[in-house]
């Protein structure tokens, strides 16, 4: 998955071009790989810059369970 996403965000900087409801809905899902040992943005500089993009965002970082200091911890 983490391959084909990196893939998909080649030429642009969220998941549909411009952010949308599409990169609120998946970031989560990589919020949890670190607590399994998964670095999402390993050798895919794609999924790195789009993640990090992600959670500068006060819309995600705002989320339920999704606390700043969380993400400042990423």
């Amino acid at each position: 998955m983490l391959t084909f996403l990196n893939h998909e965000l080649q030429a642009q900087e969220f998941l549909t071009g411009q952010f949308s409801v599409a990169d609120i809905a998946f970031v989560p899902r990589l919020v949890v790989l670190p607590d399994l040992g998964i670095d999402a943005g390993l050798n895919r500089p794609n999924v790195d810059g789009w993640y990090k993009r992600m959670i500068e965002r006060p819309s995600i970082q705002n989320l339920e369970g999704l606390t700043s200091q969380f993400v400042a911890g990423i």
